[in-house]
Order: structure tokens, then sequence, then C-alpha cells
């Protein structure tokens, strides 16, 4: 455990409306943010949440598609709305009716609406 520790570093940032967006790097994982919910929106995100295996014996849960793209549209960076458009060119099955109804509780459901149209 101590080793596993140890080749994690972390930092805190406000990432998402309200909470606390935890980024862990690992040295041969990559990066990961841990979202501490503050709100209902993330209590709901996270509960949409799946498991998958990020190694042998390593299950993480990793939220839908659909709520990355919602908290993207919320930090609305550069690279917030690059990351927005790379999910969209892989055209994955999206409930957009979620979307749109995070987007517009949010306020940025015309940036959504944009992004969609490109």
């Amino acid at each position: 455990m101590r080793r596993a520790i140890s080749t994690i570093s972390s930092r805190s940032a406000r990432a998402s409306p309200g909470g606390e967006v935890l980024r862990l790097r690992h040295a041969e994982l990559g990066a990961a943010d841990l979202i501490v919910a503050a709100t209902e929106y993330e209590r709901v995100a996270i509960g949409r949440s799946r498991e998958e295996l990020l190694g042998p014996e390593r299950p993480v849960l990793v939220i839908a598609p659909e709520d990355v793209i919602v908290l993207k549209l919320v930090a609305g960076r550069a690279q917030d709305i690059a990351d927005i458009e790379a999910i969209l060119a892989a055209k994955p099955q999206l409930d957009e009716p979620y979307v749109e109804s995070w987007a517009e509780f949010w306020g940025v459901l015309p940036l959504w609406r944009q992004l969609r149209t490109r």
C-alpha cells in the first residue's frame, strides 16, 4: 500500500459546480480525477457511473460520457471544449435529453447546442 501511495501525486482544484475535484497522477497508470460530490448533480453523475478495470484487478468507477460532457461544459475552458469535440467525434450513443437538461440547469445549453451543430 505504501508503494502504491508513494507513486501518486495529487492536487485539489475546483473544476465542477460547487464540488471539488482531486486530480491524481500515477507514474504507470496516468491521471484520474476524483469527484467529491457537493451538489445534487454530482451525486446523480456518480450514481450513473459504471465500473471499469484500470488494470488487472484494479476496478474504478467511471462517470458516463454524458456527465463528462456536462462537467466540461460547466468548466468551459478551451481544453474542455476540445475534449467535448473529441467525445462527439467518436460518435458515442448519448442520452442527449439528459445532457440538455443538465446543460440548461447549469446555464450552458447554448454552448452545448453550438457544439452539437459543428
